[in-house]
């Protein structure tokens, strides 16, 4: 007797019982790009913190004053936004 009806012997086939395999590795890809584009969605991150959007109502100005509120550049950078947008 040769055990099994057309697979000769040879247990669950050509792939050994991995063939699952295939259908995890789908999984995990269509579980990543749903990440991504949720990711995409909630906006650009730089740092923990949102970058500043071009579309913003906020002035250029304002912008610096709260950089360097926060730390972020330094008091000669501050002067210097400050006088090219003077």
């Amino acid at each position: 007797m040769m055990g099994g009806f057309g697979n000769f012997g040879w247990g669950y086939g050509m792939m050994g019982g991995f063939m699952w395999f295939g259908g995890l590795i789908c999984i995990i890809v269509i579980v990543l790009i749903v990440m991504g584009v949720v990711r995409m969605s909630q906006g650009t991150v730089h740092n923990n913190e949102r970058v500043y959007d071009v579309n913003s109502n906020r002035s250029a100005i304002d912008i610096i004053k709260n950089r360097y509120a926060k730390g972020e550049i330094t008091k000669e950078q501050y002067e210097q936004y400050m006088k090219d947008l003077g």
